[in-house]
């Protein structure tokens, strides 16, 4: 189920992401952030599979800013699966976590890095979706 929100960057209905059977790694994904949202974001949401507490497998988002005249990148907020509940039985959990920044999409620009990561090929990780919300 897919996160409801202004901005969603990967749902169920689009698709999903997870490791094909038996591969461990780190799936990557980066996701702009329109310039023309409407609202300053303060929450980022992230909709998840994640069956096993053990360190090394979990997903997580962040978003990241860059200073368009310097290059400089900074993260504004971090959100773990490992802070949320372990999933099982097929269902999806909902984690996310609370903000302040000044969105200023004149002067940086945005974005949203998801990672998958798993090392254990007996765990099951999967991003359904991310979410920012005001």
């Amino acid at each position: 189920m897919p996160v409801q929100s202004k901005t969603t960057c990967i749902s169920a209905q689009a698709g999903q992401s997870k490791f094909a059977s038996g591969k461990i790694g780190d799936i990557v994904l980066y996701c702009p952030v329109s310039a023309n949202l409407g609202f300053t974001p303060s929450v980022l949401g992230l909709t998840y599979y994640d069956d096993t507490a053990a360190a090394g497998n979990h997903v997580t988002v962040q978003l990241i800013k860059m200073d368009m005249s310097t290059g400089g990148i900074a993260s504004i907020v971090t959100v773990d699966s490992n802070n949320g509940s372990v999933t099982a039985n097929g269902k999806a959990s909902l984690t996310g976590h609370e903000f302040e920044d000044t969105f200023d999409p004149k002067n940086f620009a945005y974005y949203l890095r998801i990672d998958v990561v798993r090392n254990s090929r007996l765990a099951n990780e999967t991003v359904y979706g991310v979410a920012l919300q005001d």
